[in-house]
């Protein structure tokens, strides 16, 4: 029962995160963020747009693990990806979308597999981090949003 909570305290988290992100940068005007702090390399804009790049992909990542036998998961380079015109030049609105949408139907499906206990250990094949069951899925990107609302505070906090 205890790991039952766990799970559900996770999704919710997953769930609670497109909104507590938008509501937290609510106000920042477009040099606010974009502006290069000397407490991180990413601006709060490229932090949004790296979450809904990276969530999209854990997304489909589940997907993947759910419906084929140990499939193999691709790594992106997500620097590579933060300087691209798509996150430096965006509105943040288009990424807050994204993250409401996915996270929308991310939650809708872990939902589901809550009182299922076999599709929980479910496994893909990571290209850097190896075996990564469902459970790895969920826990990851709870602390994934965590660790990103934390940057945001901290980047927020710099700004002048």
């Amino acid at each position: 029962m205890h790991i039952v909570k766990n799970k559900l305290a996770a999704i919710e988290t997953l769930r609670r995160f497109p909104e507590q992100m938008a509501t937290k940068v609510k106000g920042l005007t477009p040099a606010q963020l974009t502006e290069v702090t000397p407490v991180d390399i990413w601006t709060v804009a490229q932090v949004i747009h790296h979450c809904a790049d990276s969530h999209m992909n854990a997304f489909i990542r589940l997907k993947l693990v759910l419906t084929e036998e140990n499939p193999p998961l691709k790594n992106y380079d997500q620097d590579a990806w933060a300087v691209m015109v798509d996150e430096t030049h965006a509105d943040i609105e288009m990424s807050l979308s994204i993250l409401r949408g996915v996270h929308a139907r991310w939650t809708m499906l872990f939902d589901t597999l809550v009182a299922d206990e076999t599709v929980w250990e479910k496994v893909g094949q990571h290209s850097e981090d190896g075996p990564m069951n469902v459970t790895h899925l969920l826990f990851g990107y709870q602390e994934h949003c965590e660790v990103h609302l934390a940057q945001v505070d901290r980047i927020m906090a710099a700004l002048g």
